[in-house]
């Protein structure tokens, strides 16, 4: 029964994920080493176990199969360099981060434990510290050649999980050492414990962003929240049977559900998509690498601020611009402090490939903002109820008119024109603003005019043209 049952837990592990097959190497190994596992061998326990286990990989083949192993070959081959990268070195020091200090350092003694018991023929340890060795070890040793773009930091958690089972016999055998022993092990489970009970409070928290204050929501994780909202701010604005496009392919995914929604999706940004290995899967939901419309339609536009840097936004508009003969700009909505922050346009007068180098005259299209605000940095104290503000702003070809701060529904002017010939070395030939060198500004804050709290702040551009434009966003802590 426990073999069976063993082979259950394998099959459903390997139809969640390729990485829980390895775990045979490790246990395979240590039944072939130690005589009294590989007297198991000769009963049918271990084969059924592991035939229940295989069988979780026929989906997988079916799929890979059908398409051209598209699964296989990227999380195996082309998703990783396979070449030394020393950032891969620090690969332990983020575990240790990553499952607290105190923990992580009780899981290697635990796995020190469980070797020498290994080593002095326990079948049990053999087990055990065999597959947290293959997930520890291995991996940290491997960690230079793989994949450094994508996640990997929870790969050698596996490698854990053994040594849970093992740790209550290594606390138990300190705590009978002493009372020095004691107090170590008892000051290392009280900290292990807060570090877990606060990442699990995290987590939590995450779940339910919209009723945190403020200051906490700048704290959390908003990756898996919001995207009801969103969805309701796409449909007010959706035609039916228009094409949808997303500058990125897991906002693309979501709207993929949406009940509204009757056309196809378009991701923008394809390079992301090749890099995480999504093409296929979204070609499968129906979601789109190429620009799909025919010369004249329309199509509603969703851009994420938050998650792609400024320069992929700006490469997105550009490429948007080139596409349609007309945008206009239809709403722009953020969460969570800004957190969560989109764009939707509508393009229009889809173009051809021959009329692409043309661009429309819309204030989409037009250079964005370039700037900086110097002396101000996230979460800064007033002093004396004061907080100054200073950077630099360009914009082209018209030029900032003036620029100010809005900040808890309020907008405070700041002085535009300050000499700042130093931005040269930094944006060198980039620089064309009819203005420069008096491309700076400054200001400041009176924060005893705002109630104690945490405040988004935005600083604003307004060009001589009357183009609005953010350009930058903080989260300010009002203590006064």
């Amino acid at each position: 029964a426990w073999w069976l049952a063993t082979g259950v837990i394998g099959c459903l592990g390997v139809l969640t994920h390729y990485r829980f097959l390895f775990l045979q190497l490790p246990l395979g190994l240590a039944f072939l080493l130690y005589p009294a596992l590989r007297a198991h061998l000769a009963r049918p326990g271990p084969w059924i176990a592991l035939g229940l286990t295989l069988l979780g990989l026929v989906p997988s083949l079916l799929f890979n199969l059908g398409n051209d192993f598209e699964a296989v070959g990227f999380h195996f081959s082309r998703r990783h360099p396979w070449a030394f990268h020393s950032e891969g070195l620090n690969y332990p020091l983020q575990q240790a981060a990553a499952v607290s200090p105190v923990l992580y350092g009780f899981m290697i003694g635990a796995l020190v434990f469980s070797m020498r018991k290994a080593l002095r023929g326990d079948p049990l340890h053999a087990m055990l510290s065999s597959v947290s060795l293959f997930y520890m070890l291995g991996l940290s040793l491997l960690a230079p050649w793989v994949d450094q773009t994508s996640t990997t930091i929870h790969w050698a958690w596996f490698g854990y999980v053994p040594m849970l089972v093992v740790l209550p016999e290594v606390l138990a055998a300190l705590w009978a050492r002493g009372r020095w022993w004691r107090g170590i092990v008892a000051g290392g489970l009280a900290l292990a414990a807060f570090f877990v009970a606060a990442s699990l409070a995290l987590m939590l928290a995450s779940l339910h962003v919209d009723s945190l204050p403020p200051w906490l929501q700048a704290r959390v994780s908003v990756k898996m929240v919001g995207w009801d909202a969103l969805r309701e701010e796409v449909a007010r604005h959706y035609r039916p049977g228009e094409h949808l496009y997303s500058t990125e392919y897991y906002v693309a995914a979501q709207l993929r559900q949406a009940p509204f929604l009757d056309s196809d999706i378009t991701v923008l940004d394809q390079e992301k998509i090749h890099r995480d290995g999504r093409a296929r899967q979204l070609y499968l939901w129906g979601v789109s690498e190429q620009f799909a419309p025919t010369d004249g339609s329309s199509g509603l536009v969703v851009l994420d601020y938050e998650t792609a840097n400024r320069n992929e936004i700006y490469r997105q508009i550009d490429a948007l611009c080139r596409r349609f003969e007309r945008i206009e700009t239809l709403d722009e909505f953020s969460w969570f402090g800004g957190r969560r922050h989109y764009g939707l346009y509508r393009g229009s007068g889809a173009r051809g490939q021959q009329d692409y180098a043309e661009q429309p005259v819309s204030p989409l299209c037009l250079p964005p903002l370039r700037g900086r605000v110097d002396s101000m940095r996230l979460f800064d104290k007033p002093q004396g109820g004061t907080l100054p503000f200073r950077g630099y702003l360009l914009a082209q070809p018209e030029g900032i008119a003036w620029v100010k701060v809005r900040m808890g529904g309020r907008e405070i002017a700041g002085r535009y024109g300050v000499r700042r010939g130093d931005v040269r070395r930094v944006l060198g030939p980039l620089i064309s603003d009819p203005q420069y060198p008096m491309v700076g500004f400054e200001g400041e804050i009176d924060t005893t005019q705002f109630a104690n709290g945490s405040y988004p702040v935005e600083f604003i551009g307004v060009t001589h043209w009357g183009r609005e434009e953010v350009f930058k966003r903080l989260q300010l802590d009002v203590a006064n």
